[in-house]
């Protein structure tokens, strides 16, 4: 009797071994399903104003609504208001990503900045110089409810000239994330699973007509004075022949 007790006292923690075996990966695996949730929450954790009054939770097509016509010198800017939906407090972070260009002059002559309502933010600099999760605003908390507006600018160095940068397009998109207090971003600075926002609704194809230079406006006002020349010259003949026949 003794020894078939010992042998079942000894056999007796191997249930307990495999139950442990069992909760363990459970436990685990239920930990790591939390930890992407404190990152995915921009969809739904955030509202959109694009006028700071009127509110959706989906985010805008695009920064701008369509492609910005723009001459050497020129700067279109706009604004977009974010509102913390949660009932506890976020971190707000938005970063530049996708940033593309058609040419080296265009990288270098079109410019980026933002700022929030403090204005801190990213100061004017060539797209060309722009990393990858760049940061627009400086990361902030979002109390329930709390509003942050911020202004998005882009511009054509004034010293793009003749044929520099003529036609060529630019693009780019801001990735919004919320993530937990305490919680760190990854290493390459871009949050994960983020809400983004081009910059028109058609994104990259609608490149190639973002900036309009100076001589390519000179060109076209060439273009217009000949029509218009020729559309002068047939009035007159057309005038002489009616007086010709009266």
């Amino acid at each position: 009797m003794t020894g078939a007790v010992a042998r079942r006292d000894a056999q007796h923690p191997l249930p307990l071994r495999a139950g442990v075996l069992i909760v363990v990966p459970v436990l685990l695996g239920a930990m790591l399903a939390l930890l992407p949730a404190a990152f995915a929450r921009a969809a739904d954790g955030v509202k959109f104003s694009t006028d700071g009054v009127g509110w959706s939770e989906t985010p805008p097509t695009g920064l701008f609504p369509g492609v910005p016509r723009m001459v050497p010198g020129d700067t279109v800017s706009t604004q977009l208001w974010l509102r913390n939906t949660h009932v506890s407090p976020l971190v707000l972070t938005i970063v530049v990503t996708d940033i593309a260009y058609d040419s080296a002059a265009a990288g270098a002559r079109f410019g980026l900045a933002g700022r929030d309502g403090a204005g801190e933010g990213l100061s004017r600099t060539a797209l060309a110089d722009i990393a990858a999760c760049t940061a627009l605003i400086p990361a902030r908390t979002l109390s329930p409810g709390e509003v942050v507006a911020i202004t998005v600018d882009v511009d054509l160095d004034a010293s793009a000239a003749g044929t520099e940068a003529q036609a060529d397009g630019i693009d780019f998109t801001l990735a919004v994330g919320l993530i937990d207090p305490g919680v760190e971003l990854p290493p390459y600075g871009c949050p994960a699973d983020p809400t983004e926002i081009p910059l028109t609704p058609d994104g990259p194809d609608d490149r190639g007509a973002v900036a309009l230079t100076g001589s390519d406006l000179a060109a076209r006002a060439v273009l217009l004075a000949l029509a218009m020349g020729a559309a002068g010259w047939l009035l007159l003949l057309l005038s002489r022949r009616r007086r010709s026949r009266a």
